[in-house]
């Protein structure tokens, strides 16, 4: 099935080929990409590769369930390296991308909301 997907067998092609994959999850519906980066992590597995995967908001949970490591760009320009897991219980997720009543659970790795009736 993946084969026949062109954007997943573009990637299978260019990951082989040892180049970098860039902005491909932005050009693949959201249903999708939870496979894509399923089958870029089996490849980095299967084949001793690296694969970078930069990211923003919207697909940082995606980012924090399949990554080993991750660096993580602070606004103060800090760049801190650490598992996924680390750098929730550090707080530095939460830190970085908590606005309004969006609030990262570091314990279940995702994103809420908080209620309108919680932060009185």
């Amino acid at each position: 099935m993946e084969l026949r997907d062109p954007t997943i067998g573009h990637a299978r092609r260019r990951a082989f080929r040892g180049r970098t994959v860039t902005e491909i999850a932005s050009k693949v519906n959201v249903a999708r990409r939870g496979e894509l980066v399923d089958v870029l992590g089996r490849l980095a597995r299967e084949q001793n590769l690296a694969v970078v995967m930069s990211t923003h908001e919207l697909e940082l949970e995606l980012a924090l369930r399949v990554s080993d490591r991750m660096w993580l760009l602070e606004a103060d320009r800090t760049l801190t390296c650490d598992t996924p897991a680390a750098l929730a219980e550090s707080g530095r997720i939460g830190a970085a991308f908590d606005r309004g009543r969006m609030r990262f659970d570091p314990r279940r790795m995702v994103f809420d909301l908080e209620a309108e009736d919680s932060r009185v």
